[in-house]
């Protein structure tokens, strides 16, 4: 685990006790930011392929525009966009879980079109917290593969075509 990310847990413990969170919590927004930051990107033959996105979200409680945040998410779905939700709390998450798509409908818009593939995943902060099993230590490694694991579903849904070759075969020893 990286030093960064043991600063950054430890930042967040001293600091969330003085934060009193309050609403609305909209997500919207942020998410249509990613996609003006993707779209250029993605629609260009210079960059195709070779620029993805990842949104961090972190959120103590249920989102107030869920109707907007499902429009942003299928539009975005096609897009070189993954958004990650940590939920921190004890708050009913139920709307993350729904914003999650592991269903098997997965995500549907306000007009009942469903996202071209599932962009968002959920992160229960609790879940690694106070566990033996599963410590906050796990979340930074856990999330980086996560991370991998969406780019590469971006990759194979979208057609492109990649190459794993061995560190041999492109680096000189």
């Amino acid at each position: 685990m990286s030093i960064a990310f043991i600063l950054f847990l430890y930042r967040y413990q001293q600091t969330i006790p003085k934060i009193k969170f309050y609403g609305p919590t909209n997500f919207q927004p942020i998410i249509q930011k990613t996609v003006d930051f993707a779209a250029p990107a993605h629609g260009s033959a210079a960059h195709k392929g070779s620029v993805y996105y990842v949104l961090l979200i972190v959120t103590d409680g249920a989102i107030t525009d869920m109707a907007k945040t499902t429009d942003a998410i299928v539009a975005a779905s096609h897009l070189p966009i993954s958004i990650i939700i940590i939920g921190v709390g004890d708050a009913d998450f139920s709307s993350m879980e729904a914003l999650d798509g592991d269903g098997p409908h997965g995500i549907r818009n306000s007009r009942g079109e469903r996202a071209s593939r599932d962009i968002v995943q959920f992160v229960p902060y609790n879940q690694f917290r106070g566990n033996q099993a599963c410590h906050p230590v796990c979340l930074s490694p856990s999330l980086l593969l996560l991370c991998v694991f969406l780019l590469v579903h971006f990759l194979v849904v979208m057609g492109s075509v990649f190459l794993l070759r061995p560190a041999s075969a492109c680096c000189p020893p």
